[in-house]
């Protein structure tokens, strides 16, 4: 099921980067937020925010792709 993997990936993704860079994509990616907004609320320059915001979506990328290697190697 696409969700439960995509959650499995933000799971793992969320445990390995900083609170902040993980709180800036929530907020602009997930929750639809004002990315000029968020900047100000964590203290950090809107650059950042766009910044944390790719980086997390790389991870995604990358654990998703890994999870279906392993789904698909071990038959599920």
């Amino acid at each position: 099921n696409q969700r439960i993997l995509l959650q499995r990936a933000m799971e793992n993704v969320r445990g390995r980067v900083q609170a902040d860079t993980w709180l800036a994509f929530e907020r602009t990616t997930i929750l639809g937020q004002d990315p000029s907004q968020v900047a100000k609320d964590l203290g950090i320059s809107i650059a950042i925010v766009y910044k944390s915001k790719s980086r997390v979506l790389e991870h995604l990328r990358s654990a998703v792709d890994q999870l279906r290697k392993h789904e698909s190697y071990v038959g599920f």
